[in-house]
């Protein structure tokens, strides 16, 4: 098992999940509130968005990292701080290739805002350099469904709590498995029940269109989490071959109703 799930594991968990949804919620907020330049089309724009999914979560990695090693108040809050600012200032760089510059800086504001709703106990927010300069950019109003930033904070919590649930219950079942079949196939059926059971709450603030970008880009990050659980054990490496046809999924609820 990779030593990314060692130590403590229902806080790691958790937070890369939470790491999982925020980004993936993010860019479908930014879409209603941002427009892209002319010159990047959507091929650009979804490695934009990949390669800032990918920052994040390196980001997320160092974090974990570092609060399992101190367990200060001061150092927990220096280096939630750090964690925001890299994942604002430095993941954030890319999208100056498709935003102007005014737009970065409503894209910066929300994504703190997004953050902050997870990790405010954590920080300093007095001290903290980026919170305090974002804090007086007025952001811009969100459009999607008419929801409020309550009714998104929740639809974000279902995500990645159902998420966690299921992560956590996989890991802890790899775990004492010794067939590489049987941790591949363990591993594929929870990113299938996640779609089947978790997917779902997104209709509450996202129209199906979104939902299908903020879908793809959730379970890509979630395919290679679980990835690393298995790490070298897996029988092939990847789950590259778990099938999750999340529109087919859709399809099947609805002949249900």
């Amino acid at each position: 098992i990779s030593a990314i799930m060692q130590g403590s594991l229902a806080i790691g968990l958790k937070m890369l999940i939470q790491i999982f949804v925020l980004s993936s919620i993010f860019h479908i907020v930014q879409s209603e509130v941002v427009d892209t330049v002319e010159e990047c089309n959507k091929n650009e724009l979804d490695k934009m968005k990949d390669e800032f999914n990918q920052c994040a979560l390196r980001f997320g990695f160092e974090f974990e990292d570092t609060r399992n090693a101190f367990i200060q108040q001061i150092y927990l809050e220096e280096a939630a701080c750090i964690f925001i600012s890299n994942i604002v200032e430095k993941c954030g760089q890319v999208w100056s290739r498709c935003h102007t510059e005014r737009e970065v800086v409503t894209m910066k504001t929300s994504q703190v805002k997004s953050l902050l709703t997870t990790y405010r106990e954590m920080v300093n927010i007095e001290q903290c350099e980026v919170v305090t300069e974002c804090s007086k950019v007025k952001a811009s109003p969100r459009i999607e469904k008419n929801c409020s930033d309550a009714s998104i904070l929740n639809v974000q919590n279902e995500l990645q709590n159902c998420s966690y649930t299921r992560c956590s219950t996989a890991y802890e079942t790899v775990q004492n498995l010794s067939s590489p079949a049987l941790i591949e196939s363990t591993l594929c059926n929870t990113l299938q029940n996640i779609v089947q059971d978790c997917i779902g709450v997104l209709d509450i603030c996202l129209s199906e269109e979104d939902q299908q970008e903020m879908v793809e880009s959730f379970l890509n990050n979630l395919r290679q989490f679980l990835e690393r659980i298995g790490g070298e054990h897996m029988m092939n490496g990847t789950l590259d071959d778990c099938q999750t046809d999340w529109n087919h999924g859709k399809e099947l609820d609805d002949d249900y109703e």
